[in-house]
């Protein structure tokens, strides 16, 4: 808004042929000290003397007011945007918001069930534990026995497929080739 308010000024002072080097004082200053009626009085008396040109002076002070009331009128259209843009972005936070507290409720809950889910395979394995006849120990035994004959049979499978293996080999290598 400065930069804008300083360019008309300047643009104005150039119009009217008006030296700016008097002007370059009042353009350093903050607007809200520019808009004193007098400070454009002085600095256009300063270049221009009142009984040589007065209708100069009455068309400065014009520009001035036009300048400062553009001014206005631009820092209120930017203040209106801003209070816009934050409503919006206000909104667009509130919704993602929501959005991560669904999903943090939503996850809660599946953890949950798996939690459950989890506590009912163990409650129900610790009561076939307890039904077995033999307790802890007699169902632990008839695991590892149900586990080993596991174990048999898988070395007995790669056991067959060596003996195929090595009888090509012996075939190969006596040259009896079957395949």
């Amino acid at each position: 808004m400065g930069q804008s308010y300083h360019f008309a000024v300047t643009r104005a002072l150039h119009l009217h042929k008006i030296d700016i080097a008097p002007a370059k004082f009042y353009l350093s200053l903050p607007i809200d000290r520019l808009v004193t009626p007098d400070i454009f009085t002085r600095l256009t008396n300063s270049s221009i003397s009142p009984g040589r040109h007065p209708e100069k002076t009455i068309i400065m002070e014009n520009l001035f007011n036009k300048a400062v009331e553009t001014a206005k009128e631009a820092a209120n259209e930017a203040a209106e945007k801003m209070s816009e843009l934050k409503d919006a972005a206000t909104e667009k936070f509130n919704e993602v918001s929501a959005k991560a507290e669904e999903m943090a409720a939503k996850a809660k809950a599946e953890l949950a069930e798996e939690a459950a889910e989890k506590s009912a395979e163990l409650q129900a394995a610790k009561e076939k534990i307890a039904a077995h006849e033999g307790g802890a120990l007699g169902f632990l035994g008839d695991k590892a026995k149900e586990l080993l004959g596991e174990a048999k049979e898988e070395l007995n499978e790669a056991v067959e497929e060596g003996k195929g293996f090595w009888e090509k080999a012996k075939d190969y290598v006596s040259g009896d080739d079957k395949a």
